[in-house]
């Protein structure tokens, strides 16, 4: 058996352009594949951007046929592949989740729990996270706000997650803050903390990019720039995590 590897992807979302950031997307998935990637994260709503005004025109169902060309490559090439979208409800508001893509096309959903004031008005609440099972790891699923309540990764700690992965759409104001407490929950809970922040401009924020990882004891292994458009990537080696920075 390969060793695990799972990746945060940093793009630049272009909002409203679903096409041009499944474009974006797949190009990234193509670098974690040549790397032997076998999870790669995305940022928050990263396939439509954080335009909350638009985001319920442009909400996906679970099997939307937009999501075909992931589940195309995931089958071929077994990776599973997180990604941020609007998701429906049958409530007047939609999710601001994360669909899972599975390395047999099937596919599920994480919905965000905690929102931001300004999010409410726009979107309804999750109310369970998310786990699944690569390997011999479990991973956790979080959005953004989700990171801001040290109880979101705790619980995940309570489930036997060993590994807390965050699509985040963070601000150079917010960032300082936001990754100390990532590190503070790698150490506390003993989990790899993967954090996937776009790169520019998306809805009214100016997301810092400099994506990272921290290892089980809070040192942060790899982190890349604000401009970047590059993957963030932890391998398992043995019982280490190796950082690595790739280029899309």
């Amino acid at each position: 058996m390969q060793n695990l590897k799972i990746a945060a992807a940093q793009i630049s979302i272009k909002d409203g352009d679903v096409e041009a950031n499944i474009a974006s997307h797949l190009n990234a998935i193509a670098a974690a594949i040549k790397k032997n990637v076998s999870v790669i994260v995305f940022p928050e709503l990263s396939l439509t951007g954080y335009s909350l005004d638009i985001a319920g025109k442009l909400a996906f169902s679970e099997n939307d046929f937009r999501l075909n060309p992931f589940r195309e490559l995931s089958k071929k090439h077994k990776v599973t592949t997180v990604i941020g979208v609007p998701i429906k409800s049958s409530n007047r508001k939609p999710y601001i989740g994360a669909i899972r893509i599975t390395n047999s096309g099937e596919t599920d959903t994480y919905f965000k729990i905690h929102l931001h004031s300004t999010e409410v008005q726009y979107f309804s609440y999750g109310l369970e996270p998310h786990q699944f099972r690569i390997q011999d790891e479990k991973i956790g699923l979080a959005i953004c706000a989700d990171i801001t309540h040290a109880s979101h990764p705790s619980k995940y700690k309570e489930h036997g997650v060993s590994i807390y992965a965050a699509g985040v759409i963070i601000s150079e104001n917010g960032y300082a803050h936001e990754t100390s407490l990532l590190q503070n929950y790698a150490k506390e809970n003993q989990m790899l903390v993967v954090m996937a922040n776009n790169s520019g401009l998306t809805g009214t924020i100016h997301s810092c990019g400099q994506s990272a990882i921290w290892s089980p004891n809070g040192e942060c292994i790899v982190r890349i720039g604000k401009n970047d458009q590059a993957l963030v990537i932890a391998e398992k080696i043995s019982d280490c995590w190796v950082g690595e920075k790739v280029e899309i």
